[in-house]
């Protein structure tokens, strides 16, 4: 159970972190791409955006499996 609450306060700090650094991301995206580009980059970011997420969700879960076993 305490690795439950562990689990909860590191997930708490990545919510703040993301709602701190999320709008500097996406001020950015203006400043790289033209405005021509800028469906291409805001796509680009959203698409790499997901799957870091998803990848990082399956390398710790699998981690995570082999801690409990």
């Amino acid at each position: 159970l305490e690795s439950f609450y562990l689990a909860i306060g590191i997930l708490f700090l990545l919510g703040i972190q993301a709602a701190i650094y999320s709008p500097a991301k996406f001020g950015l995206i203006q400043t790289i791409f033209s405005k021509e580009n800028l469906n291409k980059g805001n796509s680009l970011v959203q698409s790499i955006g997901m799957i870091g997420i998803l990848a990082t969700m399956a390398v710790y879960s699998i981690g995570f499996e082999s801690l409990i076993d």
